[in-house]
């Protein structure tokens, strides 16, 4: 990228995916929140998990348990 708001506009998108495919992932149980986040390139838990919260309002855990409610 060579200009700054094009740039911006793709690590956007690409953060999208990213967390769409999070819910993904998280909904088949099969991976930890931390495996997810460094499965889809999330240098840190934090992050990823401050970006999953500001997408979806609430925090990777809290989503899990509301897939798997007993």
């Amino acid at each position: 990228c060579t200009k700054k708001r094009g740039c911006k506009v793709i690590f956007k998108y690409i953060n999208e995916l990213k967390l769409e495919k999070s819910r993904q992932l998280i909904s088949e149980g099969r991976y930890t929140i931390s495996e997810i986040a460094l499965m889809l390139g999330f240098n840190s838990i934090h992050y990823f998990s401050r970006a999953f919260t500001q997408r979806y309002n609430m925090a990777p855990t809290e989503y899990s348990k509301t897939i798997f409610k007993s």
